[in-house]
């Protein structure tokens, strides 16, 4: 047990990253709107890891994703106001439009890694 909690504490910024992650994973599927500062404050910690070990393209994805929890939040705000809504409706993708998309992101990062 001291093993780990040291590791934890030797990695502190990756410990929360992943930690924030899971929190904004559970609180989305909750539709619950602190899901977005969740979002933001693990990427900020992994901004800050992935700059310290030199990974720029994981460093650049993470702006991106502030950016879309910025952009979600607001329009989450927004909707709840115009709408007086309670939850948000999830729209499902069937199959083919899955396989699609999945295939549009693996031949870019195929792209990029070469």
């Amino acid at each position: 047990m001291e093993i780990l909690f040291n590791y934890i504490l030797e990695n502190i910024l990756e410990f929360f990253g992943v930690t924030f992650s899971f929190i904004y994973v559970i609180l989305s599927i909750r539709q619950n709107i602190f899901c977005w500062p969740a979002l933001i404050i693990a990427a900020i910690m992994n901004i800050i890891v992935y700059h310290s070990i030199g990974l720029s393209l994981q460093m650049t994805m993470q702006f991106f994703f502030i950016v879309t929890a910025i952009y979600g939040w607001r329009n989450w705000k927004i909707q709840k106001k115009v709408n007086k809504i309670e939850t948000i409706k999830v729209k499902k993708w069937g199959l083919n439009k899955n396989i699609k998309w999945i295939s549009i992101g693996l031949l870019i990062t195929a792209i990029f890694t070469i």
